[in-house]
């Protein structure tokens, strides 16, 4: 692992994802960490296979593919490719998140396996120690799906936290990150299991 010292280039602004060399001139890509401006330097932990396209590196690479791929089809080849936003990209990896927890198995598991629980659910009504319990078991699952997808994803927590406090105006990104808040909310996880029990298994 080199550490290494990266200035940031007219124009750039935090949160946003940068190209930059080291001395050697290996090509790699870094976010404008918070508070950082142009003209600012800050250090960067450059693991040997860093140049490799990982985490939200790999999916602003992917955008600017399908934008060149749709210039192609409609003609557009010479008109210049629209930049690649920072809200784009945290849109983009919260919905591979959530895509990741839908098809998660021990989730859904969960939920057909104790959503007839929550039959007699009301968020007035009196509240079940069980349904508290499973709650909490729902949370560690969710949190241990979100991780596991985010390793896959070579992306690391602090990288999205960053994202999102940059980009959080951003429409997109913010219902995808609305979805996954409510995700750890008591009240829609009870409502959620109970819809669930009245839909039948593998409904959610």
């Amino acid at each position: 692992m080199e550490l290494l010292e990266v200035v940031c280039p007219p124009g750039a602004r935090e949160g946003e994802l940068i190209h930059a060399e080291t001395a050697d001139g290996r090509p790699f890509d870094v976010v404008v960490p918070a508070g950082v401006h142009e003209g600012e330097a800050f250090q960067v932990e450059l693991h040997a296979d860093s140049s490799a396209p990982t985490g939200l590196k790999a999916i602003a690479a992917a955008i600017e593919e399908a934008r060149a791929i749709a210039a192609q089809f409609f003609g557009d080849v010479g008109a210049a490719p629209r930049k690649v936003e920072g809200g784009e990209v945290l849109a983009e990896a919260l919905k591979s998140i959530l895509r990741s927890l839908e098809y998660a198995d021990e989730i859904d598991q969960l939920i057909d396996g104790h959503s007839a629980a929550f039959a007699e659910y009301s968020p007035d009504g009196e509240q079940q120690l069980a349904w508290t319990e499973l709650h909490q078991q729902y949370v560690t699952l969710v949190q241990h799906c979100i991780s596991k997808q985010l390793e896959e994803m070579e992306c690391s927590e602090e990288e999205v936290f960053e994202y999102a406090k940059v980009y959080g105006g951003d429409p997109a990104a913010d219902r995808f990150l609305t979805k996954l808040l409510a995700l750890s909310d008591y009240s829609s996880f009870c409502s959620m299991m109970q819809q669930a029990h009245v839909r039948g298994p593998m409904s959610v």
